[in-house]
């Protein structure tokens, strides 16, 4: 039995004058990362994507295994968080931690 869906709505959509683009970045976390305020590393993802870029979202590729990363649309910021819990991880040393991370920008 197939499943049916309803009438899709696009709520964001391409602009045929707007290209996004898919950046694979590898980066080092912060020393230390503060809990919401991981502005550090969120100037560093811009500065590799390219200045004028608008960053819409990031996938965490997994690479790391005790911590993920989110990007939080609403505050333009990188979030953090422990992968066991899925809870922002607390004021801690990331300066050995690398991410890798699947950047969507337009």
């Amino acid at each position: 039995m197939a499943a049916t869906f309803g009438t899709p709505t696009i709520t964001q959509g391409g602009d045929p004058s707007v290209p996004v683009f898919h950046d694979i970045i590898t980066m080092t976390g912060d020393n230390p990362y503060g809990v919401g305020v991981d502005y550090a590393a969120t100037v560093l993802l811009q500065a590799k994507i390219g200045l004028g870029r608008t960053i819409i979202g990031i996938q965490d590729m997994g690479d790391n295994a005790t911590y993920y990363c989110k990007w939080d649309a609403a505050n333009d910021r990188i979030v953090v968080y422990v992968r066991a819990t899925g809870v922002e991880a607390g004021a801690v040393d990331l300066s050995a931690v690398v991410f890798k991370l699947l950047v969507h920008s337009y």
